[in-house]
């Protein structure tokens, strides 16, 4: 890895440590849960991504063919459990993971059924994942949404609004304006680029707006931001289209997020 490229990571790693994002959201949460977050089997290589968010969805309902194909879910009832890399055999049996989530949490719904939405944020593969700050049998709401490919992200709501969101937008986007009421996003021009082995990416920010906020993150970069009266940690996962693509299997865009209060 190059100065240059270097250079970001350990700004954005410093921002996280003093905003309340990545590290300190969901590393140091492992700590206090017995697992350790400082010794990890992933391999690093100049290609893995600054940043990578994940996020998935299963459920013991039984659902039709019609039902389990549906981009997009809408889920009410109250919180089972929240938990650090808790994982049950198949639990993704609606949206897949693309690769393991390292925080699930679960809903029964009014039928009894429990839906389990798995998410994660890594950089540079070290869990960052900001912990959802809901409690058992509180009574949630939450929209899932997937764009058929490798994009999905969902919004966790309780009694007081918007609680938690997080989009992995791996080659897409999945979240909607209308999803986070009072707030739309998106990206904005790019913004320089680097090297990686494969070929060439260029940084994009990422807009979010209200009526009391217009915040503009760099890939990887984190504010505060207002929205109904509310104060949400704002966080760019990261943000980038491919340029050029010597390996042939690059993504071609991805601008994943999280926001959380």
């Amino acid at each position: 890895m190059t100065a240059s490229r270097l250079a970001l990571p350990l700004l954005t790693s410093a921002l996280a440590l003093t905003t309340g994002c990545g590290f300190v959201g969901g590393a140091v949460t492992g700590m206090l849960f017995g697992d350790d977050p400082y010794y990890s089997d992933v391999t690093y290589s100049a290609t893995d991504s600054e940043g990578e968010a994940i996020v998935c969805l299963g459920t013991s309902a039984e659902l039709s063919e019609e039902q389990a194909a549906a981009t997009s879910f809408d889920i009410r009832g109250r919180v089972v459990d929240t938990n650090f890399n808790d994982l049950r055999p198949d639990f993704d049996n609606v949206i897949p993971c693309w690769d393991t989530p390292e925080t699930v949490i679960r809903v029964r719904d009014d039928a009894g059924a429990v839906w389990t939405i798995g998410f994660a944020w890594r950089m540079y593969g070290w869990d960052s994942t900001p912990w959802p700050m809901v409690n058992t049998d509180e009574p949630v709401s939450a929209i899932v949404r997937t764009d058929g490919a490798e994009a999905a992200g969902f919004a966790l709501f309780n009694r007081s609004g918007l609680r938690y969101a997080l989009e992995a937008g791996r080659g897409g986007t999945a979240l909607q304006d209308g999803d986070l009421p009072s707030i739309s996003f998106g990206t904005a021009e790019g913004v320089g680029g680097y090297q990686t082995d494969c070929g060439e990416r260029a940084f994009l920010t990422q807009e979010f707006v209200s009526e009391e906020s217009e915040l503009v993150l760099f890939s990887g970069e984190d504010a505060g931001f207002y929205a109904d009266d509310e104060y949400y940690t704002t966080c760019s996962i990261t943000a980038y289209e491919t340029v050029s693509d010597n390996c042939g299997d690059s993504l071609p865009v991805d601008s994943s997020w999280v926001m959380f209060r």
